[in-house]
Order: structure tokens, then sequence, then C-alpha cells
């Protein structure tokens, strides 16, 4: 199990920090790995960890997409990581990937979902002749959105569409409503589809999708 160390923090949002250590794993985009604080002891006695997908791209510093817990807990720990801080890295895990590219890949998400789907793009745009990708992005209110400035850099070069979904919030250019109301505009029968989110959220889309005649389907819950 290798140690790695914090090397960058950043707060994304109010709710969300990104966090980058500086170890490379061979690992395939939309996998996870189980995040350890050397030192850290539970209520009663245990050194828990805690699953966390990898939104950085394979070959890359690991990233990650970490909401913050106001509760004190292991997952605030994680929170509260500083520069320089050291934890555990146990894995990868999952059979939720990415592999190779295709044409008609449809990328959905919401709130700290976007972190394996992250790590899917972030990949498949690394590749010679990546196929133009779209993504559908559901957040409650515009300030939600995770990378949205990495998104949008993409979205300039035309390598991928991204709708951003605002279910709270009604703006100029941003679709108001969950991304489940966007689904017959935005993808048909002939696209293959990875869905990260709450179980909620990737429950409802399923099944839109199944009456939609979609048959590939991949997901991802928490």
């Amino acid at each position: 199990m290798p140690f790695a160390k914090v090397t960058s923090v950043r707060q994304e949002t109010s709710f969300v920090k990104v966090i980058s250590l500086d170890l490379r794993l061979d690992f395939k985009p939309g996998q996870f790995v189980m995040l350890g604080i050397p030192g850290y002891v539970d209520k009663i006695g245990k050194g828990p960890k805690r699953a966390y997908s990898i939104a950085s791209a394979p070959g890359d510093l690991l990233e990650f997409v970490v909401k913050i817990n106001p509760v004190p807990s292991f997952s605030s720990s994680v929170g509260e990581l500083k520069v320089g801080d050291v934890v555990t890295v146990d894995g990868p895990f999952g059979k939720f990937v990415l592999e190779g590219v295709k044409e008609n890949r449809v990328f959905i998400a919401s709130g700290t979902g976007i972190a394996p789907i992250m790590s899917m793009i972030r990949y498949a745009v690394k590749q010679e002749n990546c196929p133009k990708l779209c993504l559908l992005f559901g957040v409650k209110v515009l300030q939600e959105c995770i990378l949205k400035k990495e998104l949008d850099v993409l979205s300039a070069k035309g390598v991928i569409d991204v709708v951003y979904c605002l279910s709270r919030e009604e703006r100029s250019g941003f679709v108001h409503g969950r991304v489940t109301s966007v689904l017959d505009k935005y993808v048909s029968s002939e696209n293959e589809v990875y869905i990260c989110g709450s179980p909620e959220m990737v429950k409802d889309v399923v099944a839109v999708l199944l009456s939609l005649g979609v048959e590939r389907i991949f997901k991802e819950q928490w």
C-alpha cells in the first residue's frame, strides 16, 4: 500500500475541494482507490478508509474531488488535508471503466459524480482521433459546477459539448431542470452512456434511457 503526499488543495466550490497527490498509478479511467490517513482513529479505535474516484487521467498525478463534510468524521478529515500531509492509497478498484475510443458516447454526471466521468473525458481527449464527446452535467446551481473552468476550455476547443442542467436556478444559456429533462434531446438508442451520481439520479436516468431504447448503459452511484 503506497504512501502519497498531498501536493495541492483547491477550493473548487463552497462544498467541494480538489486534492492532488504526488503519486501515479496504473489504472483505468473510472476506477477508484481507498484513501487512508495515517494515525487517524475513529470512535471505535479503527483506522478507516474511504473510496474516492480518481478524477485524473491515467498517467497523470492522482487527483480527487472531495465533498466537504461538516460533521467530524473520516470524510471531514480528508476534506481538511493540507499540502504536505501524507495519505495511504490502496487500489485501484472498480469495474466502471472506459476503454478505447468509440463514437456516440454520452457522459452523464451529477455533483461529485463528475470525478470518474472527468477521468474518462480527460483520457478520451488525449487519444488520437477522439470523436466529439457529450456531457450532461446536473447540479443545483451554477456555482456548484465542479471543474467547470476546464470543461468550458474543452468545450471552447470543440472536443466536447457540455450541457449544464440547473435544477434550482434559472440562467440564460443553461437548462433549467434535471438531466432527465434533456435526455430525449441528446441521447438515442445508438449511444453508449456512462452515468455517475446519486442512486436516485442514476435510477431515474436509467429508466428514461431504457424508454429511449438505449441498451449500452454503464453506471456508478454512491
